[in-house]
């Protein structure tokens, strides 16, 4: 009765363990249940530890804290730093730009001379150029035939920020989703770890009671050496278990202050109870109402989410500009120019110089006319790669609400499969109570139970991460 009881003790706090750290209930007594604490995750970090040892370690906070210290956030912040000197930089690329500097003239005479020299391109085709304190240049350089196509290249560089801001935000998608996996990875591990410890002690007393057995006559050798095979086999699962715990540990280390702390290991997190507080009902509501709209409308904001696709669309772009240029190269082409110049010094100051000009180019050589197929060919594979790119979004969302209907199921299958579990043990015990099993029965039944349960709070788990991804394909804000 000892020996049932006790296990049955650490297999339940096992359960109860992983149970707290996907926040979910696991039918446990009420006295248990109390242990399960409600905070929220700005007082979680700063909980002082009580007696009952370290505080809990909220995953809210852990991603608090990831976002200040963890190298993929860090990379991210880094990226979207970029991206915004990108808009500076296209921003001061059309205002003026004034360069200062001086001239020594050395010859025939000595003399120095300071300069100013401003840039303004500030229509499409005029440039507004100053070397002062000499003379001001206005420019003008269009092609007419073939005409260009300016809207084409304004939609290149509108699609290249947002294709740069969209790459950005990934980058943070991504962190935030690697922290949550190892936080979940970490709370199955240490529930795996303790499950097996209680399977190798289960496991040593079969192949002591089998011990006995073949010593009293009652079996053969056979059955006593699977026995001890079992042990040995539960030994080395203990071991890759304990292993396990370790690596998860350090993985969620490193993801949350590998940039702030790197000498940190995973010993900070020992005997912390994990606690997953994210808001998760209010994320699955808005991915199911996302869902609820037409097709049409979800399924373009799927193509809008997805990087490759827009790299991609972005590429066959810059591709239809290239062949554009491959031939306006190679046909008959007119362009004209212009420029004044006004002195500002000197004796020619105020009269203005007048030039223009019309130029008229035919390529007649076979590069040009190789130059375009060329465009062409690569216009072509680029069309092929964007199809196959939106084939692969949308099969990645099909996948992904697959994968929310095959958590769902395994999570209903779980659910089944720990009330048989409880059923089975209360029958166990019964025929404990009357004699017809031993305490080597009930502690089996005890610790199929326990499995149960965090099989059950592992599919509640899956289920919460399936919903991540799709989520994340939608576009809709992270829990």
């Amino acid at each position: 009765m000892t020996r049932a009881v006790s296990l049955r003790a650490r297999a339940l706090l096992a359960a109860l363990a992983l149970g707290l750290a996907l926040g979910i209930g696991l039918g446990l007594a009420p006295e248990l249940a109390l242990l399960t604490p409600a905070m929220p995750a700005a007082a979680a970090l700063a909980q002082a530890p009580g007696a009952g040892g370290p505080e809990p370690l909220y995953l809210s906070a852990v991603l608090e804290e990831a976002a200040v210290c963890g190298p993929g956030f860090a990379s991210a912040n880094f990226a979207g730093q970029a991206f915004r000197l990108e808009l500076k930089a296209r921003q001061a690329q059309a205002s003026l730009r004034p360069i200062i500097g001086a001239r020594q003239d050395l010859h025939p005479e000595p003399r120095t001379q300071p300069a100013l020299r401003i840039e303004w391109d500030f229509l499409e085709y005029i440039t507004l150029s100053a070397n002062l304190p000499e003379s001001v240049t206005v420019d003008y350089t269009r092609p007419l035939w073939p005409p260009e196509d300016r809207s084409l290249r304004r939609a290149i560089e509108a699609m290249d920020l947002s294709v740069k801001e969209l790459e950005h935000e990934h980058a943070l998608v991504s962190a935030y989703r690697a922290v949550v996996d190892a936080f979940h990875a970490l709370a199955k591990a240490r529930a795996d770890a303790a499950l097996a410890t209680e399977a190798l002690a289960l496991a040593r007393e079969r192949a002591a009671a089998a011990g006995e057995r073949y010593a009293a006559g009652q079996i053969g050798v056979r059955e006593w050496q699977e026995a001890q095979e079992a042990q040995r086999q539960e030994e080395v699962a203990w071991h890759k278990a304990q292993s396990a715990v370790v690596q998860a540990e350090t993985r969620l280390v490193r993801l949350v202050w590998g940039a702030c702390r790197p000498g940190l290991d995973g010993s900070v997190l020992a005997g912390r109870e994990l606690i997953d507080d994210l808001a998760w009902e209010p994320f699955i509501s808005r991915i199911e109402a996302a869902l609820a709209e037409p097709e049409t409308a979800w399924l373009d904001r799927v193509l809008e989410m997805d990087l490759a696709y827009q790299q991609a669309v972005l590429a066959q772009m810059q591709q239809e500009q290239a062949l554009a240029e491959a031939e306006r190269a190679r046909r008959f082409s007119v362009s004209a120019s212009a420029s004044v110049t006004v002195p500002v010094s000197g004796p020619s100051a105020g009269k203005p110089n007048y030039s223009a000009s019309l130029s008229a180019n035919l390529d007649l050589s076979r590069l040009a006319v190789i130059q375009e197929q060329q465009a062409a060919l690569t216009l072509a594979s680029a069309s092929v790669r964007t199809e196959q790119a939106r084939l692969d979004a949308l099969d990645a969302v099909t996948g992904a609400r697959m994968a929310v209907r095959d958590a769902q199921f395994a999570l209903d299958v779980a659910d089944r499969g720990a009330r048989q579990a409880a059923e089975n043990l209360d029958v166990v015990r019964r025929r404990w109570e009357a004699g017809f099993a031993s305490p080597l029965d009930v502690a089996e039944a005890e610790l199929a139970a326990a499995r149960a349960k965090v099989t059950l709070a592992k599919a509640e788990a899956d289920l919460h991460l399936a919903w991540l991804a799709l989520g994340v394909l939608l576009g809709v804000p992270l829990p």
